[in-house]
Order: C-alpha cells, then structure tokens, then sequence
C-alpha cells in the first residue's frame, strides 16, 4: 500500500517540523500572483491558493484531496503522470513544463485553457511534493493567435495578388526582390541584388521617366503612381502598374524606396481583346462584308500574339481558299494555296474533316508542307497552328484559322483562348454569310414569285377590261340600238313605248358602268398615251364620280417609261384615291407626279382624318397598302407613308428610271 499523508482541511501535509510551518506557507500563497498547486506522491493535491482557486474556478475545500487530473483535460492525463513520475526520478528540482512551458489545463466548467507552468519537487521527510506554478497565458495566446492570422492572411493576399515587391536603396540599387518579380521577368533575386533597376528592367524609351519618379521619391515626394514597362529576361515586356512609397532614417532622409506593383500586362490584353471582340461583333452586327470581318478578325489574333501571321481559309465543294490574310506577304498567300489544293492529303486534311485542331511545332521539317518550306524560311516562320472553323447551328466545318508563327512552339493557353475567339468569330461570320445568301435566294424567288402573280393579275385585268370593252359593252351598244328602233315604229301613247324607253336607259346606264369598270380594271389610255395622261383621266373621272375637290400637277414625265413602272404608279395612285375617298373625309386632295434625271416620283396628300400606318396595316384593311408595298418593291423604288389621326395623309413612291424605262 502507498504511504499516505497526513492532511488538514487548509492544505496537506506531512506531520513533522522539518515541514515549513503553516504560516509560512500561507505567506507564500497570499502573496503569489500566479496559480500554486502542490501534489504528494499520489498526485493528490495539498496545496491549492486562491490563484488557483480563480483560475481553475474551484474552491480550494473541493480541491484539496481531490487528484490532479481533475485539472487536466483527459486526452493529456496518462503523459501528466508520466511526465511527473520520470520528473521525480530525474533528480532536477525545477523544470519548464510541456513544449516551451507551455501545457492545456481544465476548469471547473468543463473549460481548456493554455497554461505556462514550472515544476519543482521537494523531498520532506521521505514524501516527494510536486508544486506547480500556473500562468494564465488565454489572453497571450489568443493574441499569438490573431497576429498568426493576420501574418497569414497578409501573406495569403500578397501571394494570391501576386504583386510585385522591389526595394532600392538611395542609388536605385535593388536589395529586396520577391518571388512575384522573379515569376515576372524570369530573374532570381541573386542575379539582380546590388544592379540598378533602369540598367536591367527598364526600356531604354522609358528610362529617363524612370529615373525622374526615382528622383521626386528619393527627394520626399512619395508616395507616387506611374505605370511602365518590364523587361524580362527571354526579352518580352510586361506592363506593371506601381504605387511607391518611401523609408527614411533617424534623421528624416529617404534611406530605402520601395515599390509594389501589378502585372496588368494580361488586363491590357484583355482590354484590347475585348474592344476587338466588341468592334468585329459591331461589324457583323452592322452588315459589313465578310473579307471586312475576316480581316479584322486575322488583325486581332497578330496584335494579341507577337511574332504570329494569321490566315482565314474558306471551306466549300471540298476545297480550301484563302479568304483574308491580310499580314501575309504574297509568296506566303501563294504558297498557303498550293498546300491546301488537296485538302486530304494536305496538313489541313484532319483539321477540316476530322474537325480537331493541329500543329507542327518546326513546319520546315514536315514534308507535307514541302511547297511552303521556302517561303517560311524567307520570312522566318517555324510554328503552325491551325483550329477548324464550325457552323454553329450545323457543325459542319466552314474553314480554318491558320497561323504562323516565328518561334518553333506550342501556342500559349492565352493563344489558345484567341484561337477559339478566332474561330468562334469567323464561324459566326461565315454562317451570317451563308444566311443572307439563303435569305436573298428566297427573297428573290419571292420577288419573282409576287412579280408572276402582279402579271398575270395585270395580264387577267387587261383580258377583262378587253372583253368588258370589246365585247359585252358593243352587244350592250347593239341591243340598245335596237330597241330605240323599235321604240320609234311606236306611237307614243303605245303602252310598250315608255317601257322600251326605260329599258333603253337603263341599258345605257349599265353600259357606262361597265365601261367605266373596264377602265378601272385596266385604262387602255395607259398603254396608248402613257402614265401622265392615264392618271391624269382617272383623277378628273374620280373626283367626278366622288365630288372630290382634287389638283392634279405633272412635271417633265416621260411617255415612253417601262410597262412596269408604269402600272405600279398608276397602281398606286388609283389605290391612293380611292382610300382617300372611301376613308379620309377630305376637302382638298393633291395628286404630284414629276420627272427626273434618276427617277420618277408620284405624291398624293389629303386633309382628312388620318390614320396610323402601323395599325392599318396590321389588319385586313391594310392589304391595300401591303399592295402598293409589293408592287414598289418589285421595280426597286421607295414607299412612305405620313399620317395621324386628325393630320391628313401623304403617300410618297418613287421608282428609279432603269436603262430599259
């Protein structure tokens, strides 16, 4: 059995003077600051003071007696022991407790906490005791913490920026230079230390500019913003944007200057990619042609990619052509030609139908490219790359980009990014091509189409007025001829002879009508003395007929226009004028036609009512106008129409006078 102590309800203690009196103790306790706990052998504690019992948020009458491991989290307990065991049998007296005194204690509450403890072991009368002095160190490590953090977070932010770090000394002379500077320009500090800046980095278009920053800075005027150029160590450029600032000594005088900047080499390309993307997508948007396009489109890949030649081929009846290359020197264009005149068995064979990209890292070595091998090495050109251009709504393949470029390598992935733009680009103008082919095709096989129909409505209405006119109005002529003959064997108190009369009347009457409907289906007088004359006679025969008040006015046409043009504009003015007097309640109505060098030009305003041209024509009311817009459309000539409600309306047509007119 383990000795045990004899204890008190204050402390623990052994029986026996050669243990300090309880007076003495208690003068130590009271006066500590930190935590004081004093086990015995069995790790039971003895001595617990009102430091500890604040720290552990225990009273030190629950404390004494109780083990020590009621202070120790349990993950830690068995190491504790262990620890104080080896402890007692070094034959040390004090130690430092845990890694750099620094252990986890428990609290009353369930709580862990850092504490830094030290230990020492005294022997009383053949009893070991184990005292250990706490130190509350929550606070301390709370803020190793969150300075641990900030360091952390400020290094995360600096790395993930990637910003540039470059510190001179007062003669411009690099002594810091971080990793970002060396991803930049591809030096290792050691190989820039102790050089000026201007001497290694700076173009020399750029140096004197440099130098003055360097100057206002080293003088105290800082901080300061300018941008300019890096160059790297294989020779190309980065664009950095700084923001300088200054370290002075004791005495006030500018000692170091240090500048932190950003690479916005990739942001200027973004920027300048963007604006080209932005300007060809406005070309297609705004109708320009497809060489226009292409063209532009070939200019953008050689700006965003130095030391490149770009070339778009056209892919159609299983032939290459070159489309737009407008960098390429002739020899190249000739050259490209010759390579791509068999298609299967040229390098543009896999690109064109088996639709995947392709490249040749040094072309002058590949004997497919055997006719360009002199013109490449003419003008410096190793690489090819080459992406095939697709329908977007088909798939299929429409051409290629191909470039050339003068150093023997793979494109970059920003290069690769702008072969897809390129591609994405040319496709979409390739396809707008092919759809606007499409859509005149149909458009002009609508026009033949609504031209066939406009004659042979013509051609029926000319059959008709001709029938009407030559052959049911002459019968007409004929029965009333007779009639008045017999009329006049009668007397006239005959009862027959006023009825032959009526009959004879109205024979007349239903003779002009049909005369005057064969001059509406189609005015002989139109083909026998021309557009002038026809519209003039229908003009005084409607305000005739309507009661309208109507002026008509004719200046230099010519009697000798087109049948088609002819009948268009009598077309139109005839539909005019009956829309005016059917629907505008006018009082005046005038009726222009005039003559010029390129055309011919037909008027009619009114002051009636008016209407909205768009609502009209949007309902069955509005296939007259959709009449008169067919017919102008089918001569090649303009119709406008003015009008609101209670403004009157204004029919403008105008047709160009052909060769044939």
């Amino acid at each position: 059995m383990p000795r045990q102590p004899n204890t008190s309800s204050a402390m623990r203690r052994p029986s026996g003077s050669a243990f300090p009196s309880d007076a003495y103790l208690a003068s130590i306790i009271a006066s500590a600051m930190d935590a004081i706990i004093t086990v015995d052998e069995q790790y039971r504690i003895v001595v617990f003071n009102a430091a500890a019992e604040r720290m552990f948020g225990c009273p030190a009458s629950e404390a004494l007696g109780a083990p020590i491991d009621r202070f120790i989290p349990e993950r830690f307990r068995p190491q504790h022991r262990e620890y104080l065991q080896r402890f007692g049998e070094s034959g040390e007296t004090i130690r430092r407790m845990g890694k750099l005194g620094q252990i986890v204690g428990l609290r009353a509450d369930g709580t862990e906490f850092p504490l830094e403890s030290a230990i020492s072991c005294v022997e009383v009368e053949g009893w070991k005791f184990y005292t250990v002095i706490h130190r509350d160190i929550t606070d301390r490590v709370q803020a190793e913490q969150r300075l641990a953090k900030e360091r952390a977070f400020a290094s995360a932010i600096l790395d993930t920026a990637g910003v540039l770090i470059v510190v001179l000394d007062r003669e411009g002379r690099i002594v810091r230079f971080n990793r970002a500077c060396e991803r930049a320009t591809g030096y290792r500090f050691d190989e820039v230390h102790g050089r000026r800046v201007w001497d290694l980095f700076v173009a020399p278009e750029e140096i004197a500019f440099v130098k003055a920053v360097f100057d206002e800075l080293r003088s105290g005027r800082y901080p300061n913003e300018h941008e300019n150029d890096w160059l790297t160590k294989e020779g190309g450029r980065r664009a950095i944007a700084w923001s300088d600032t200054a370290l002075v000594d004791d005495s006030g005088a500018v000692e170091y200057v240090i500048g932190i900047g950003l690479d916005v080499t990739e942001q200027q390309k973004a920027r300048t990619l963007q604006a080209s993307e932005t300007a060809i997508l406005t070309l297609l948007h705004t109708g320009a042609s497809l060489n226009d396009v292409l063209e532009r489109i070939c200019l953008c890949v050689e700006d965003q990619s130095d030391g490149s030649l770009c070339a778009i081929l056209a892919y159609a009846r299983d032939a290459l052509n070159v489309q737009a290359a407008p960098s390429l020197p002739g020899p190249l264009v000739e050259a490209v030609r010759n390579v791509a005149k068999d298609v299967a068995s040229s390098p543009y064979g896999d690109v064109v139908l088996g639709h995947v990209r392709a490249m040749a890292m040094n072309q002058g070595k590949d004997p497919r490219w055997e006719p360009f091998h002199e013109a490449a090495a003419r003008f410096g050109l190793q690489a090819w790359w080459a992406i095939p251009i697709l329908s977007p709504a088909r798939g299929d393949c429409l051409g290629v980009v191909s470039v050339f470029h003068r150093e023997a390598r793979a494109p970059q992935l920003d290069e690769t990014y702008l072969l897809d733009l390129a591609s994405h680009l040319a496709g979409l103008a390739f396809e707008r091509q092919h759809d606007q082919e499409a859509l005149q095709r149909s458009h002009d096989a609508l026009k033949a189409l609504t031209a066939r129909l406009l004659t042979a409505q013509d051609d029926e209405r000319r059959r008709l007025s001709r029938e009407l006119h030559d052959d049911l109005n002459q019968r007409l002529a004929v029965l009333a001829l007779t009639m008045q003959a017999a009329q006049q064997k009668m007397a006239p108190s005959d009862p027959a002879y006023a009825v032959l009369h009526e009959c004879y009347e109205a024979i007349a009457n239903l003779s002009e009508d049909i005369r005057r409907l064969a001059y509406q289906l189609h005015p002989s007088i139109l083909d026998d003395l021309g557009l002038e004359a026809a519209l003039r006679a229908f003009v005084d025969d409607c305000a005739r007929r309507e009661g309208l008040n109507i002026v008509f006015m004719a200046e230099q046409v010519l009697r000798n226009l087109s049948k088609d043009v002819a009948a268009c504009l009598y077309r139109i003015g005839q539909e005019s004028l009956r829309n005016v007097a059917k629907h505008a309640h006018a009082s005046h109505v005038t009726v222009a036609l005039a003559g010029s060098e390129g055309g011919v030009s037909l008027i009619i305003v009114d002051d009636g009512v008016g209407f909205y041209p768009d609502q009209i024509r949007a309902t069955r009311r509005g296939l007259g106008l959709i009449g008169m817009q067919e017919r102008i459309r089918l001569v090649d000539g303009r119709l406008t129409i003015h009008s609101q409600p209670g403004k009157g309306t204004k029919v403008s047509a105008w047709v160009p006078i052909r060769p044939s007119s």
